[in-house]
Formats: C-alpha cells, structure tokens, sequence
C-alpha cells in the first residue's frame, strides 16, 4: 500500500472514529456472543462459557487495540492528545510560551516579507507575454567603452526589415507631453513613441478600442493616441465614449483611438501611447536614442539570434563606415534588463541574512525548549520509569515545539502583513522593488506554513533528542536536586549559545560594513550646490516655441520673473540636473595636437546650460570662464570638465583648443574648464568626463531644468514659481518639484535601505542571542542555587561567585566569536562589490562588531549573576 494511500486511510478513520469505535464494539460483542452460545451448546454454565469464551479472545480491549493499529488510528490519537498536554503544558508558563512565540514570530516574519520581496521583483513572471522569448536588442561599441547603448532610427529600420529570427521588432522612446483637453487644467503627460502592434507583441490587453495600425505608424500619418489605464480613470472619469474625443496634445488635436490596461506599466507609469513613425531619411545613423524590444520567432535561440544580428551588425558597418564604424549589437534577456544583477545580489543579501536571523531565533528557542524540559526532568525520568519509549517522550517535546511554532507562525503572518505595507511606504519600493507587487499571496503564505513546519524541528529537535533519555535513578533521587546541569546537557546549551553568537557576528558585521559603506557616500562630495535649491521641469511645445527666439525670449522671462521672486538668489537652466533626466554622452575629438590621436575619442557626458548655470549650483571654473550672452552660434563655443581637460590635454590649459562631439564637422572652442561633478553615480565609479553647451546654441532640447537658488526655504517657492509660469502662458504645464538634495539622496537610497534592513536584523539577532545567553545564566543559577549557597556559607566572597559565574557564562560567547570569524570570509566576497570606500575586511568594523556581542553577552549575564548574589545561604540549603 502506498503512503499517501495509508495516510488517507489513517486520516479518514481519525475523523470517523466515533462511528468505527461503535461498528467495532458491536462487531466484537456479535463474535463473544457467538462463542458463548457454542459453550453453552456444549453444556458449559453461563458463567463458566463467558469465561471460557473472554480466555479464547485474549482480551476485548488487547483486541480492540489491534484493530486500532490496524486501522492506523493510534499514532494520530496519540498525536492529538499529545498536542492538547502540550498546550496545557505550555499556558501553565505564558512567560515562556510568549517569549518562544515572539522569537519564532520575528524570525518566521522576518523571511516572509523577504521572501515576500523576492518572489515580487525575482519569482513572479515580469507580465509580458512568454518573456522568455522577449530580448532587449542594443548597440555597442567596446572601442569606445560604450556596452550598452540605444540604436538609431536608420539601424532599427534595417534591423527590423532585415532580420528573420524575430517575430517582431518594436522601436520606443519615451519623453513628456503638454495636454489639454479643453475641460480640465493643462498638465504634463509621459508619453512613449512605439511601434505598431506593441500590445499584441507584449501581451497587454486593451481594455476599449484598438492599438496603432500599420497606416498610422508611418511619417505623416494621421495622429492618434493610445491611452494609459490610469489616466482614462482618473483625468476622464473612466469614460466609455472616450473613443469619440480629440484631446490636445502640444496644443495640437489627436484621436483616441484606445485605452491600454495598466499592465503595460511595464518599467513605469505611462499617460498616453502614440506611433513612433519612424524615418530614416530624417535622422542621422549615428543619432542613437530608439530602445528596441524583439520578440524571436518561434523555435529561435538567443544565440541563434545573436549570431545573425552579428552578421547584420557588420554589414551595416561595412555600408556605413563613416557612421557606424564599431558599433555592434547584442541581445539580452528582458529579465535581465528588468531585474539587473546589482538587485539581485543584494536581495539575496538580505534573504541571507533573514535566514541566519531565523536560525538564530530557532536556537534560541531550542535553548528555552532545553530549558523547560531540564526544569521538568524529574517528571520526564517518571514517564520513563513507569515504560513510556524514548520516541513517546521525544514525541512529547516536538508537539510542545509545534504548538509554539504554530503560534509564531501566525503571529508571522501579522507581523509580515504590517511589514509589508510598511516596505512598500518606503521610497525605493517602486522604484527598486515594484512595491505595489509585493504582497502576501497564497504561494507566500505557503512559505511561511513550510517554514513554521521546519521550525518544528530546526528548534525542537535539539532539546528532545538531548531529555528524551533521563537517567530514572539521578533524576528520581535524592541527589537530582542539587547536581545541576550534566555535562552532556551543560555542552548541549552552551553549543546552542555558540550557534547563536557565531551567526550573530555575521549579521553584525555586514550590517556594520553596509553601514559604514553610507555614511561614506553620504560623506561624498558631488561637486555642486545641492543645499537649498527648487528645480522644476517644463516642456515648451513646438507649436508655441519651434522658434529659436520665441523659445530663448520664454526661457529670458521665465528666469527674469523667477529671480525677481522675494528669497531668489540665483537661476539657472539645463537640459538636465545632476540625478534627473537628461542623461546624455558623446564622442568627443579632439581637433588640436593632444594626448589623444586624432582619430580615437574619449565618450563624456554632455549637458546645455545657460550663462548662470554654473554660479547657480556653485559649479567651480578652474580655467577660464564661464557662458556669456555674447556667445552665439557663429562661434561655437563649449565648456569641459578638468578631466576631459586633463586627458586631452595634460599640463597645459584648454582653453582656446577645439573638439569635436559626435561628429568630425561640429568643432566648438574651449572657453572654459570646469570641475568634474557627479552626474548619476555618487561613488563616480561609471561617471564619465563632462562637457557643455550653451543654451543658446541648442534650444531644441525637448525638456528643460531649471534649479532655483534659494535665501529662504527652497520648497516654499513652489507655489510662486507655478503662478509664475501660469501667469506667462497659461496652457503650460510645470511639473517634478523637486529640491537638488532631493534628487542627489536617490543615490543613497539603495544603499540606505540595504544597510537599515541588515542594521534592524543584527539588531533583532543580537536581542535574541542576548536572550539566549541569559536563559542559559538563569539556568545554571537556578540549578546550581545549593551549590553557590555553600560555596557563600564557606566564605566565597561576592566577586569569586560573579568570577565564576561571568567565567561560565562568556566561554560560549568567546567561542561564537571565534567559531563566526571564518564565516566572515564569504560575508566579504558577498558585500565586497556593494560596499563604497570600505574594505570587506575593515578591522575596526571587526573589533566593534566583537565589543558590541560582547557587551551584550555581559549585559545578558549579569542580570541573573546579580540573583545569585542575593541567595541566602541558609534558605537555599533549606530548600533542598
């Protein structure tokens, strides 16, 4: 018979055992009467035939208790009521019992918002349809330095029309949008450009009307848009005749042709869909700024692909030398670009340390197990005496750890629920961890059920094994009352506390690390002003500002009015603050005899900045100087950062030598060096040198910044600057208030939110293998009180019973530190890459991750040293 067969049988009998106790009883009274009556037939007296018949049965009840076995009934019988002792036990001592349920609470709480976290943002499919023959499809160029870069319109064209081992090709860019409607405010929208058949490609459902048609994705054609989920609701009430209105965009009218579900906020929240409509003859092929999305044809590999996008790659560059000349193309899985490797590794960091965290908290529960079963051990040596086995006893201590694990278990469950709604309130939840994912459903709830079962004997193993043979004769004895602890179980619980440091040390030490990490990037100098300045975002439209003068004469105003606002110091204008949008780089020669050939380049980060943009953020000229108002397109003139300076130019001034970005005919004049400042990484680990251009030489920049230089609280200004804007053109929409310090502290986020995490569980660990630590003390005070009453009675002075106490009590902890030290090592590999200016074996992290266990461990003993020295003498022998 199979187990699962058997265990349904023993199952179904458990339940129906009233009714099968009854058919049992009647089947064995018909047997009994039966033999009866064949001894009465054989002239036996009635008395004498129902003995007679009871000595050939053997024994109703022996009878009985076979068919039970047979029936599988008596392990869970035997279960059920060992469940019930146990709870009974255990509401005997709800001191215990809550501290046990708490810890295990913690621990089993702990994994399940991490677990919860990782299934969100690693486990759960990315909600696209079959992802995984969906691959991002980039450009590089491993001469320059560029691994990852987006393609050019005239690339993606030839890519799409030539390439036969995708199904589908999509082209996306995404930017902002002025829309009006006529009927509410004018706001700022996002807005991406795609291809024609993206919701069939990517699986996203539309919820009324259809997606872009092949006609309306092409130059000219008629212009339509698709609609996100979330502004149909809230901007048009959910309205169900949206298909009949004309909305304005960029002032100009365009029909809705479709409402898109909000699964298609895909990496974020998108307003309206509108065609890409692209056109290679309008744009350069070395103007790279379309991100491709390919969908492989059925039965195609990704090496498959690559191989031929390999080949296409080098017949572009052999068509277009002067253009594409080493750049290549590369596939890489979505997942990958959606859950990049650095997220990965330092969720499974954090998972980690949740699971040294509930190993903690179960050996810290294994010692308050070991505990009250040695305080009950004259009890247990009774059960043993009068025949119970060693698995009845053993069986006993593991129903005592079930009913505590399942106590914890639930007690999870809350704890998990309200850590969760708190994760998702912390500002990097959707941006790092798609917080509105992360919730406890069945397949998280079902993890936690798995790990409250393995508590049962991760905690409870350990103490039944360790009691589950008490010596009848030392327990039942006189003696039992005064020998304390043995020396097997005195091992057994300072093991236990060795478990307990050991683990603690890990998490202590890497919490320690993460958190020296940032402070020394909050400590980073990013080059600029961030104290005290408002930056803000607008979109001037086309058909208002295509002009350069009108756009110039609405940026002069807009500053004009902005700096005449009481407590403005200074304005400034860019294409993109430092932490915001606007990420650009180029390839930049140089035109005048320097370090670098002439041929070769050097990629920078570029910005357009207007005259005060410097002064505004405190951005220190070193050479040179700064944008004038005389600056104008006939002379084109650009800033570098010193190192760009310094590589093309080592130990000699830049200014008045000539480069070239992006292209052999666009040559600018250096009139000015800058310092180098952080763009997008505070550790400048991936910062690239820097240049700029003035503002006046490029107003086509679609979206501009500008940064507000502040006397007074700089998010008061908030409002006047709106009005200010409102008040020039009132159908322009100002968006993203934000302050520079603000903006530069979503560099610290990560690591703020790693460090605290990993901070809070060394916390929690130390609290428990303080715990563990003094129910050890408290233990070994308890059954050694006859003992340190003569010891006091014959002379012992206070200090030698705190000596010997403190001595016992820190040879486990001495021992968790040294056996935690070479656990380090593969705690350093794991953090190295996450940490910023701070060496994966920092000693001084160390030695202040050891004091702190120690100082705790002392705390923890001492509590119960200072009970022993309050023993009378004369009582404790008394007692015995």
């Amino acid at each position: 018979m199979s187990l699962l067969k058997s265990l349904w049988i023993a199952l179904r009998g458990y339940f129906r055992r009233g009714r099968a106790e009854s058919e049992m009883n009647e089947e064995l009274q018909f047997h009994l009467e039966m033999e009866i009556e064949n001894n009465l037939r054989q002239g036996m007296s009635r008395a004498e035939a129902e003995r007679r018949a009871r000595v050939s049965f053997g024994g109703i009840e022996q009878a009985k208790e076979a068919s039970r076995d047979a029936w599988g009934l008596r392990g869970l019988a035997d279960i059920a009521r060992d469940l019930r002792l146990a709870s009974r036990s255990l509401a005997r001592s709800p001191g215990f019992s809550g501290t046990a349920i708490l810890t295990l609470g913690i621990g089993i709480g702990a994994c399940a918002i991490m677990f919860s976290v990782i299934h969100a943002v690693m486990l759960k499919p990315l909600g696209v349809r079959e992802q995984d023959r969906l691959v991002f499809f980039w450009e590089n160029n491993l001469e320059l330095g560029i691994d990852q870069f987006t393609q050019s319109v005239p690339n993606f064209v030839d890519y799409r029309d030539q390439a036969e081992s995708f199904e589908a090709l999509l082209g996306i860019t995404s930017g902002s949008i002025n829309l009006s409607d006529g009927n509410n405010r004018p706001v700022q929208a996002s807005v991406v450009n795609v291809s024609a058949g993206f919701s069939e490609v990517l699986g996203w459902p539309m919820i009324t009307g259809r997606e872009f048609t092949a006609n309306e994705d092409r130059p000219g054609g008629p212009d339509v848009v698709v609609l996100g989920e979330s502004l149909w609701r809230e901007r048009y009430g959910a309205d169900p005749n949206i298909l009949s209105r004309t909305i304005n965009i960029d002032r100009q009218p365009h029909q809705v042709v479709g409402v898109i579900s909000e699964a298609a906020n895909f990496f974020s929240e998108v307003d309206v869909w509108k065609p890409l409509a692209a056109d290679p003859s309008k744009v350069a092929r070395d103007d790279h700024w379309v991100t491709v999305i390919g969908r492989l044809a059925s039965g195609v590999t990704i090496e498959q692909a690559q191989a031929e996008v390999d080949i296409l790659a080098a017949g572009l560059r052999e068509a277009h030398p002067d253009t594409i000349s080493g750049w290549g193309a590369y596939l890489e899985p979505v997942y990958d670009q959606v859950v990049p490797a650095e997220l990965s590794r330092g969720l499974t960091i954090l998972f980690a340390a949740v699971g040294l965290l509930l190993l903690i908290a179960c050996a810290n529960v294994a010692n308050l197990l070991l505990s009250q079963a040695l305080a009950r051990d004259h009890e247990l040596a009774i059960r043993g005496a009068l025949g119970a086995s060693r698995w009845q006893i053993m069986r006993q201590l593991l129903c005592e750890a079930a009913v505590l694990a399942t106590g914890g278990t639930l007690l999870s469950l809350l704890l998990a629920s309200w850590g969760v709604g708190l994760l998702r309130l912390h500002p990097q939840a959707d941006a790092m961890l798609r917080g509105e994912q992360i919730v406890l459903n069945p397949i998280v709830l079902l993890f936690i059920v798995g790990v409250g079962v393995a508590t049962v004997f991760v905690a409870g193993l350990v103490p039944a094994l360790r009691v589950s043979r008490p010596d009848a004769a030392a327990s039942l004895g006189t003696a039992s009352r005064s020998i304390g602890l043995s020396a097997r179980q005195s091992r057994t619980r300072s093991a236990l506390v060795v478990v307990q440091v050991a683990l603690s040390v890990v998490l202590v030490v890497g919490a320690g690390l993460l958190l020296h990490s940032y402070q020394q990037l909050q400590q980073t100098d990013p080059g600029y002003r961030s104290e005290n300045v408002l930056t803000f975002q607008i979109t001037p439209d086309n058909s208002a500002y295509g002009e350069r003068e009108h756009r110039i004469g609405f940026f002069n105003r807009l500053k004009s009015e902005i700096g005449a606002l009481p407590g403005v110091a200074a304005v400034g204008i860019t294409s993109g603050l430092p932490f915001g949008d606007g990420t650009t780089s180029l390839n930049v020669f140089s035109r005048d005899p320097s370090a670098i050939a002439p041929e070769d380049s050097i990629q920078a980060s570029w910005r357009i900045v207007d005259t005060s943009y410097f002064a505004t953020l405190d951005i220190a000229v070193v050479d040179g100087r700064g944008f004038e108002v005389t600056d104008n397109g006939n002379d084109p003139v650009i800033i570098i950062s010193r190192n760009l300076a310094e590589r093309f130019w080592p130990n000699e001034s830049a200014v008045g030598k000539r480069v070239s970005p992006g292209r052999p005919d666009n040559i600018y004049r250096v009139v000015g060096v800058v310092e180098d400042i952080r763009l997008q990484d505070l550790t400048g680990i991936s910062e690239r040198p820097q240049m700029y251009i003035p503002l006046r030489h490029w107003t086509g920049w679609p979206t501009v910044s500008f940064a507000v230089q502040a006397e007074v609280d700089a998010a008061s200004l908030a409002g006047p600057v709106r009005e200010v804007v409102q008040g020039i053109d009132a159908e322009q929409p100002v968006f993203n208030f934000n302050t520079l310090e603000e903006l530069t502290g979503t560099a610290t986020r990560d690591p703020q939110f790693q460090s605290g995490l990993l901070g809070l569980f060394a916390t929690i660990a130390l609290i428990l293998a303080a715990i563990g630590i003094f129910a050890v003390m408290q233990t070994i005070v308890t059954q050694r009180t006859r003992e340190i009453g003569i010891r006091m009675a014959l002379g012992a002075q206070s200090g030698q019973t705190l000596a010997l106490l403190f001595r016992q009590g820190s040879r486990p902890v001495l021992l968790g530190l040294l056996v935690g030290a070479p656990l380090l090592w593969p705690i350093g590999l794991l953090l190295e890459q996450q940490l910023f200016e701070t060496s994966a074996w920092e000693p001084t992290i160390f030695g202040a991750a050891a004091l702190t266990i120690l100082l705790s461990a002392l705390l923890a003993i001492a509590m119960p040293a200072r009970r022993a020295l309050r023993i009378n003498p004369i009582e404790a022998l008394r007692a015995e």
